[in-house]
């Protein structure tokens, strides 16, 4: 999705990397980069995540828990 929206004349701002960690990782967790964590892509994609998908808000596919689960961000 960001990388669509950065290919777009209204979207030349949004660039790929910003949303990666300094070491190329797509991290969810309070380790993701500042700009993925703040986005609003991110916030819809694990909106109530923990809560339908896994009790406790564990990504099986990230192997970490999505930081919008987490009881202090809530």
């Amino acid at each position: 999705m960001v990388r669509i929206g950065g290919s777009t004349e209204r979207g030349r701002h949004i660039k790929e990397a910003d949303y990666y960690t300094p070491q190329g990782e797509f991290r969810i967790d309070k380790d993701g980069s500042p700009i993925l964590l703040n986005c609003l892509m991110y916030k819809m994609c694990y909106y109530r995540f923990g809560s339908v998908y896994t009790e406790q808000g564990w990504c099986v596919l990230r192997c970490t828990f999505c930081l919008l689960c987490l009881p202090s961000v809530n």
